[in-house]
C-alpha cells in the first residue's frame, strides 16, 4: 500500500506515476464509499416510512432482514467458505451486540428527545473514538487532521441543530445517547483494528458480524412481540425494494471502509463518510421533500466541506507551502 503521508511522496509532483495513481484510485474509492453510505441511510429511512407494521418494531425488524440479507450476499461472494481467524470471530460478534445496543439506543432515544441530539451522538461516536484509537496504530493523524475532524464536529451541530429545540423531560435520554455514542464508535474502532490486522478477512467479518446481529435482533423481537413477532415481517414491496437497495450499497460501502482504513487511516476516513451522509441527505430534503437550507445548515454544508477539503489536502497543500 501507498502511504499518502509519507514525507519524500507528500508533493504530488516527486510522486511516482504509479504510485499517483494508486492514489487517486484510493480518493475515487473513497468517493463511492460516501456516496454508498449516504444512500444507506436514505434507502433505510424509505424501508421505515413504508414498514406497514408495528412502526416501534420497524428498526428491529429492518436489522433481521438487513443482516440476513447482507450476510447472504457477502456469504455468496466467499462460495460460503467463512473459514476465518478466531479474532475475525470475536471482532464480528462484539460488533454485532454494539450493532443492536446501537438500535437499541437509537429507537429508545428518539422516542424520548431530539433525533437530531442522537444523530450528533452517532457522529461524535464515529469521529472521536476511531480518531483516539488511531493514536495507537500505525497511520496516527496530523495536526491539521485534528484541527479538521474538530471543524466536522461543529458543522454536526449546525446541521443538526433546528433538531436541538425539541425539549426532554426524560433523563434517560441522555443515557440512551451515550450507548448510541460509544456503541458506534466502538464498532468504527473495531472495524479499523481489524482491516489493519486481517486485511484478508473482510468479507468475512461483514457476513459474521450481519449473520450474528440479524440473530440478535429476532431475539428482540420475539421478545418484544412473543408469538405474534412473525406477523411483522409481513412488509410491503417497496420495503422490500429499499430492504435490497440498502444490502446492497452497504456491502459495497463496506468492503471499501475495510480497504481505505489501513491506507488514510480513522480520521480521515470517518470524516469524509460522516460529512457526506449529513450533506447528501440534506441534498436529497431539499430536493426530493422541498425542504428549505436554512442559513444554519448551509453554515453546517460550508464548514464540512472545509473539513472534507482539509483533511484530504491540507498537509499537500502545507508541505507545498513549505518546499
Amino acid at each position: 500500500m501507498v502511504n499518502l503521508h509519507r514525507k519524500d511522496t507528500i508533493i504530488w509532483y516527486h510522486i511516482s506515476a504509479e504510485e499517483k495513481e494508486v492514489c487517486e484510485m484510493i480518493y475515487i474509492m473513497l468517493g463511492i464509499m460516501s456516496v454508498c453510505f449516504a444512500l444507506q441511510a436514505f434507502f433505510s429511512k424509505k424501508f421505515s416510512d413504508h414498514f406497514p407494521g408495528d412502526t416501534s418494531c420497524a428498526a428491529i425488524v429492518f436489522s433481521a432482514l438487513y443482516g440476513l440479507v447482507t450476510a447472504l450476499i457477502n456469504m455468496v461472494s466467499t462460495g460460503f467458505n467463512l473459514s476465518t481467524s478466531p479474532m475475525t470471530l470475536l471482532i464480528a460478534a462484539v460488533n454485532a451486540v454494539m450493532l443492536i445496543l446501537y438500535n437499541f439506543g437509537l429507537i429508545k432515544a428518539a422516542s424520548r428527545g431530539s433525533y437530531s441530539v442522537a444523530t450528533v451522538s452517532s457522529l461524535f461516536g464515529s469521529l472521536i473514538i476511531p480518531v483516539f484509537v488511531s493514536f495507537f496504530q500505525s497511520k496516527v493523524p496530523t495536526v491539521i487532521q485534528i484541527v479538521a475532524v474538530g471543524v466536522m464536529l461543529v458543522a454536526f451541530v449546525f446541521l443538526n441543530a433546528e433538531g436541538f429545540r425539541q425539549r426532554t423531560t426524560s433523563k434517560k435520554f441522555y443515557i440512551y445517547c451515550l450507548i448510541i455514542f460509544l456503541s458506534n464508535g466502538i464498532y468504527c474502532s473495531l472495524l479499523s483494528v481489524h482491516s489493519n490486522t486481517y486485511p484478508n478477512e473482510h468479507t468475512e467479518l461483514i457476513a459474521i458480524t450481519y449473520l450474528i446481529s440479524a440473530v440478535f435482533a429476532v431475539v428482540w423481537l420475539i421478545f418484544k412481540k412473543g408469538r405474534r413477532f412473525a406477523r411483522e415481517f409481513e412488509i410491503t414491496r417497496k420495503s422490500v425494494i429499499f430492504l435490497f437497495l440498502t444490502c446492497v450499497v452497504s456491502t459495497v460501502g463496506l468492503q471499501l471502509v475495510l480497504r481505505i482504513l489501513p491506507v488514510l487511516g480513522n480520521a480521515v476516513t470517518y470524516s469524509v463518510e460522516d460529512a457526506a451522509i449529513l450533506v447528501i441527505s440534506v441534498a436529497l430534503s431539499v430536493i426530493l421533500f422541498k425542504e428549505k437550507l436554512t442559513p444554519v445548515k448551509t453554515v453546517g454544508i460550508v464548514l464540512a466541506l472545509i473539513s472534507v477539503l482539509m483533511l484530504t489536502c491540507g498537509d499537500h497543500i502545507l508541505a507545498l507551502i513549505n518546499a
